[in-house]
């Protein structure tokens, strides 16, 4: 028998055993990742009464949350790991959120039981500019408005509702969907490298629409500001909430 079959088998019978050893451990375990996770969780609430109009979210792996607020104070709701917790404050009329990370590099290696997650209710005003940037998590925004808006993540779904962006809208994701419901900007632009745009605009625009795997399907309108949307791979959706209530 060649070695390199031998070699293989050998590779084979490794694998085996590995993924019996596997099993038999989830088994004693009864099926409960969160047994293995060696991540502690806190939550962390701040209320703030300083005002701000300018906000800046810069996330590692956590979802972030945007709702109203129902009070006129802005809330954050922190879940965050033990030893990754954020920085907030507000400073030259800018609300910061950052993460921080003090775990060691072997920290880094753990069974992700549940997505750590930042919450904020903010008060009904019109803010300047809002930045919001993750690496891994979703991103979900109702009923806000402001200037301009930036969400830019890796991999994730951004769901916009109620959006309001005066002077401009701006979504960039690698790898996830990004759906929007009567939404609207002066300009507008889109783009995911492998996910769809789908959504709704209360006002005309002047579309520029590519992809190159998946369908496109716009209103035929020519007024209104620019609008691009861009994906590699997914389809383009968008249809135009007219004041009657219809859509085209």
């Amino acid at each position: 028998m060649r070695k390199w079959v031998v070699w293989n088998l050998i590779g084979l019978a490794l694998c085996v055993i590995g993924i019996g050893v596997i099993m038999k451990t989830l088994i004693r375990a009864d099926f409960d990742v969160g047994a293995f996770s060696n991540v502690s969780y806190v939550t962390n609430t701040y209320d703030l009464e300083d005002s701000f109009s300018d906000l800046t979210i810069s996330g590692n792996a956590e979802n972030i949350i945007f709702i109203p607020s129902k009070d006129g104070v802005c809330h954050i709701t922190l879940l965050e790991e033990e030893k990754a917790l954020h920085q907030v404050s507000v400073e030259n009329d800018t609300l910061t959120i950052r993460s921080r990370n003090d775990k060691e590099w072997y920290e880094h290696i753990w069974f992700l039981t549940q997505r750590p997650c930042i919450t904020i209710a903010l008060p009904k005003k019109v803010y300047d500019r809002m930045m919001i940037e993750t690496n891994v998590g979703e991103v979900e925004l109702t009923d806000l408005s402001c200037k301009e808006l930036f969400v830019t993540q890796n991999t994730g779904d951004v769901t916009l509702e109620r959006v309001i962006a005066s002077e401009g809208l701006y979504v960039k994701s690698d790898t996830g969907d990004i759906e929007f419901e009567e939404c609207d900007a002066a300009i507008v632009s889109m783009e995911t490298a492998m996910g769809d745009i789908e959504g709704t605009f209360l006002t005309g625009k002047q579309f520029d629409a590519k992809t190159s795997t998946g369908g496109i399907n716009l209103p035929e309108s020519s007024d209104g500001g620019m609008c691009k949307l861009r994906t590699n791979t997914g389809s383009i959706q968008v249809t135009i909430v007219q004041e009657r209530g219809t859509k085209n």
